[in-house]
């Protein structure tokens, strides 16, 4: 009776997981405003839609495929608005390709075993960390999974008698992989580490083994050759814009770091086991350690057995020290290595599950974990997305600023010009001003300065409040000053032209059941 129902028992669990998988990942999607690096991707989206062409930008922005792929996801959508999408439906894509992912442990079932392709899923299904960037319009979901897929893709061709298919679909996912972000040498020299000292340790311990499987030089030469045709093509956004493909080249001598992402080496252990937004607490990937160390002993003790297994091991472990060691940090570049250390610690579970431990004090605790884990990816990605205590949180925007936005509209319906009001936003620094552009996409008369005009008597100025001071000297009439906030340490100071205030004031009271003022000017400015 037990060997009947348990096939239907771990169709019953991956249904679950997907499920559940799916529900985090596209529940409520415009809960919150859209990050700066959203609002990049966005535009550059737009750009797309507008021209046909996907252009390459080596000083800012990562590669096409994100952009090209969604582009076409969005044709595809039923609920998206094809010339303004929203928020959401750009999400989506994100959130699908962070789905998909979880294919990836059911698929190699059969080389990792019944138990650890599950315990893989559950705990990509609920991690906190690929769950922020799989609800996030950004490229690390689909990064990942076009590495993941091209690593599966090669470990199939080693063993499958369809070589030749199983290349080229690796070849494909890593020509993704190359045209979604500039870190892909590194990824690519990871995994050649781990695999050359893979080889070289089984050579030692094995080496008469001709029946061992491998990764022969067709096969190669199958992937490498088909993965440049699709990096090409993406780069160069199918033939139509070729300078594309020298300006991916191009960015590896023009990098360079940004002081304000620069972090300590240890940033990233601190971040999964020891965050110091949670005091003193555990976080939720510490319950991963015991499973963590058990797994690099049995990828360590299986590696004649399993290869590929120790290979990914080592490359994982590369990877998290190369990212270590480049001071450019953020939480989401830490979500891939992740990957790997997820893929141990299933290993590691299905070795206790292997041990002489009682099954059903091993499954129970497991069960416990398995909630505990789901709770905290549910609480990080839903209830508290933007929390302070929310470790991948990572420079969120105000929502206030949507509240700024609905204000300029209010401003916008009473002028004239209405969706053609002039607006000047005024920053010192450059581009700090992101996610302002997304927001006010259909502000066509929106001029961009970084420094102050001889005469300000445009009808809304936006700029930091610590300039606020610096423009009154150049303003040739009066304006209303609101306070809203951008992002944590940036508030940004919404200046009203007077009689545009005045007469948004007299048509709300003329209005007897309308909205209410959100938020009451904080002072007058005129000449001095």
């Amino acid at each position: 009776m037990r060997i009947q129902w348990t096939p239907i028992l771990w169709g019953m669990a991956w249904i679950a997981i997907l499920t559940g998988g799916a529900w985090l990942r596209f529940h409520d999607l415009a809960s919150r405003p859209f990050h700066a690096d959203e609002a990049v991707n966005a535009l550059k989206l737009a750009e797309l839609r507008e021209s046909g062409v996907a252009r390459y930008d080596p000083h800012h922005y990562h590669g096409n495929t994100l952009w090209i792929l969604s582009h076409g996801f969005l044709q595809l959508h039923p609920g998206a608005d094809h010339k303004q999408p929203s928020e959401d439906s750009l999400r989506s894509f994100s959130a699908l390709t962070g789905w998909l992912i979880l294919f990836i442990p059911l698929a190699c079932r059969k080389t990792l075993g019944n138990a650890a392709s599950l315990a893989w899923g559950i705990i990509l299904s609920g991690s906190p960390g690929l769950l922020a960037i799989n609800r996030s319009y950004i490229h690390e979901s689909l990064f990942i999974l076009c590495t993941i897929s091209g690593i599966a893709c090669m470990e199939m061709a080693s063993r499958s008698r369809h070589t030749v298919a199983w290349a080229i679909a690796a070849g494909v996912s890593w020509g993704l992989m190359v045209s979604t972000k500039e870190s892909w040498p590194l990824v690519l020299f990871c995994l050649s580490v781990g695999y050359g000292m893979t080889t070289l340790l089984l050579k030692r311990t094995q080496p008469h083994d001709p029946a061992r499987p491998g990764i022969r030089s067709p096969i190669l030469g199958w992937a490498i050759g088909t993965a440049l045709i699709s990096a090409v093509a993406m780069y160069s956004s199918w033939g139509h814009h070729p300078l594309g493909v020298r300006d991916a080249l191009r960015v590896f001598f023009i990098y360079e770091n940004d002081p304000g992402h620069s972090k300590p080496w240890y940033y990233f252990l601190r971040l999964l086991f020891g965050s110091e937004r949670l005091g003193r607490w555990a976080t939720a990937e510490s319950m991963l350690i015991p499973f963590i160390v058990m797994g690099c002993y049995a990828v360590a003790r299986n590696a004649t057995k399993h290869p590929t297994h120790l290979s990914w091991a080592i490359a994982t472990l590369a990877l998290i020290g190369i990212h270590s060691v480049i001071p450019y940090k953020t939480p989401w570049l830490m979500t891939l290595p992740f990957v790997g250390i997820s893929f141990i610690a299933a290993i590691g579970i299905q070795w206790f599950l292997e041990c002489r431990i009682p099954r059903s004090l091993l499954l129970a605790t497991l069960l416990i974990l398995s909630l505990i884990w789901i709770g905290s990816g549910y609480r990080s990605a839903i209830l508290l997305p933007e929390h302070r205590t929310n470790r991948y949180s990572y420079s969120p925007t105000s929502p206030d600023l949507v509240r700024m936005v609905e204000q300029i509209e209010r401003i916008a319906s009473i002028h004239p010009d209405h969706g053609s009001i002039p607006i000047d936003v005024i920053f010192p620094e450059g581009d700090n001003y992101w996610p302002l552009p997304w927001y006010l996409r259909d502000y066509k008369n929106t001029a961009w300065r970084i420094s102050i005009p001889e005469q300000i008597r445009t009808p809304i100025v936006i700029t930091p409040v610590d300039m606020k001071e610096a423009l009154t000297h150049n303003m040739a009439t009066d304006y209303t000053c609101e306070m809203r906030g951008l992002r944590a340490g940036m508030i940004l100071c919404l200046m009203i032209r007077q009689d545009l205030w005045t007469k948004l004031m007299e048509s709300r009271n003329n209005q007897i059941d309308g909205p209410r003022p959100p938020l009451m000017p904080s002072g007058i400015l005129g000449d001095s």
